[in-house]
């Protein structure tokens, strides 16, 4: 039994999603807002990849949206809630990054952030190769792959808090995913093809998405970053 409407559950997930966030954009202390034209930037071409992915990837089958939990508006075969799923999970995950930023600041050795990013980077790479004929798992890997090489290339003093706001931010994708693959739900709202997929899953979340969520991350911050140091310079 749901407490609100199917057709609406989707949108209440996002709403729930960005509602402190937004609201703490706006302290007098904090200013997030401030920031939004940066923001909007890195969210735009995280976007360019990221819709084109997950358009290509529903018109293959490998996961489709349950028709019972969206208002059925679809451009591209996307449910409008997913088009507003790249906007709003970006801005409050980039709203964790600067809370860390603000609050903790933490900067660790560039030889550890060096050395874990490459670690990292040679797991994906093995894991990569032994999954390859997983597509969902291949393309997942790969943009991690790619984005954390591009990172630890052009700026990866961001790297420290980036991979401490990442942690904080499991959280609420543990949740809020949690919901939409159908962990503490009858049904999902997302469903995977299973043939696409590893099959370790975390409640009903698959290992895959932890790293869908990181290269998302990673790209937009990257992006809002260097932007944000380029303004601040004029």
């Amino acid at each position: 039994m749901y407490l609100i409407d199917h057709k609406l559950f989707y949108s209440f997930l996002l709403i729930l999603t960005i509602f402190y966030p937004l609201l703490y954009s706006f302290n007098y202390k904090f200013k997030f807002y401030k920031n939004w034209a940066n923001l909007f930037i890195g969210i735009f071409f995280m976007s360019l990849i990221f819709i084109s992915w997950d358009i290509y990837f529903t018109k293959m089958k490998i996961w489709s949206f349950n028709d019972k939990f969206t208002l059925g508006y679809k451009f591209f075969n996307l449910p409008i809630e997913e088009w507003l799923f790249f906007l709003i999970i970006p801005y409050s995950c980039v709203f964790i990054y600067e809370s860390v930023k603000f609050f903790i600041n933490t900067q660790f050795s560039k030889k550890i952030i060096f050395f874990t990013t490459i670690i990292l980077i040679l797991i994906l790479s093995i894991l990569l190769i032994i999954f390859k004929d997983k597509l969902y798992t291949k393309f997942c890997f790969f943009i991690t792959i790619f984005s954390l090489a591009i990172t630890i290339s052009l700026k990866r003093e961001i790297l420290s808090n980036f991979y401490i706001s990442y942690l904080f931010s499991l959280i609420p994708f543990i949740i809020i995913n949690g919901f939409l693959t159908g962990s503490f739900t009858r049904e999902p709202i997302v469903s995977y093809n299973s043939d696409e997929l590893i099959g370790i899953r975390f409640l009903n979340i698959p290992f895959e998405d932890f790293f869908y969520s990181m290269s998302m991350l990673i790209i937009v911050i990257l992006v809002y970053e260097i932007k944000l140091i380029r303004n601040n310079n004029y």
